[in-house]
C-alpha cells in the first residue's frame, strides 16, 4: 500500500474534522485519550449517520458538498480496512494450508 492510501491517515484526517464541528458524529477514536484512527465500525457508524442526515434533508446545500467529501473520505477508509482484513486473512490462510 502506497503512503497516499493510508487508511490510518485518512482516519486522522476525518477524526481531526469531525471534532471541528462536522454534523457527523465526534470521532473517537480505537483507545480513549489516545489519537489513534477510527475503527472500522466507528468509521461505518459516522457514514450510516451522514447518510440518514442527507436522506432526511437535515444537511445544507452549503454544507452537502464538504459533507460528501467526508462521506468519500469514510467510504474509501472503510474501503482500506476490508482490503487489509481480506489480505491478512487469506495470509493466514495461505500459512495454514502450509501447515
Amino acid at each position: 500500500m502506497n503512503k497516499d492510501n493510508n487508511p490510518n491517515q485518512t482516519a486522522h484526517s476525518l477524526q481531526g474534522r469531525a471534532g471541528e464541528g462536522s454534523s457527523i458524529a465526534g470521532g473517537s477514536s480505537k483507545a480513549e485519550g489516545s489519537s489513534s484512527s477510527l475503527t472500522y465500525e466507528q468509521a461505518m457508524q459516522q457514514l450510516e449517520m451522514l447518510a440518514a442526515k442527507m436522506e432526511q434533508n437535515e444537511i445544507s446545500l452549503d454544507d452537502m458538498a464538504e459533507r460528501l467529501r467526508e462521506a468519500q473520505q469514510l467510504m474509501k477508509y472503510c474501503r482500506d480496512c476490508l482490503y487489509e482484513a481480506e489480505k491478512n486473512c487469506k495470509s493466514l490462510l495461505s500459512v495454514e494450508e502450509k501447515l
